[in-house]
């Protein structure tokens, strides 16, 4: 054991470790945000990105950072994701579109845009600077999945790994969103 970050009181969701190597950016079920100095072993910032707890059912279930800790994608048990970028401080709310919840995201490799999972097995690409919808898949029904409890990117952002609840593990061509194996 090198260091305990003791901060944290509650059930941690995510973990990014920046490409700096430097900055580790922690999420816990809350919403609340921590950024920490690993070069310090200090806490540099925590925060709340409270619009996303509009109710109980909203609190968060999943939160992604992208590697150069710009953006911070979180997703709420009632299926809001909200996407909020660090410098400028501009956040971006999606509602809630499908009573397929959100599972799990992954922000894209300087944060240009946002994968999410639904209980239905789809995947949506979310542009990260507009909100909008750029891509659904998969399209094909002998595709379809059980719902996904994680997922990750390849280094280059090219290829998506996603795990479901039943123990199924696929990589997924994010270009084209067909199944890989």
């Amino acid at each position: 054991l090198q260091q305990t970050f003791a901060e944290q009181y509650e059930p941690i969701i995510s973990v990014t470790v920046g490409d700096d190597k430097e900055t580790l950016t922690t999420s816990v079920l809350s919403g609340k945000v921590f950024i920490w100095s690993l070069a310090t072993d200090s806490l540099t910032r925590s925060f709340t990105p409270s619009s996303i707890l509009e109710g109980p059912e909203d609190s968060i279930r999943a939160s992604a950072t992208d590697r150069q800790g710009q953006l911070i994608a979180s997703s709420g048990w009632g299926g809001a994701i909200l996407l909020q970028h660090l410098q400028s401080g501009k956040v971006i709310k999606i509602p809630s579109n499908s009573l397929a919840s959100g599972q799990a995201l992954v922000v894209l490799p300087k944060g240009q845009a946002v994968v999410s999972s639904n209980s239905n097995g789809k995947f949506q690409i979310w542009d990260a600077k507009t909100g909008s919808l750029v891509k659904v898949f998969p399209n094909a029904a002998k595709e379809a999945l059980e719902p996904i409890s994680t997922m990750a990117l390849n280094r280059s952002g090219t290829v998506l790994v996603s795990g479901s609840w039943y123990g199924s593990i696929v990589l997924w061509d994010l270009a084209t969103g067909r199944m890989m194996k």
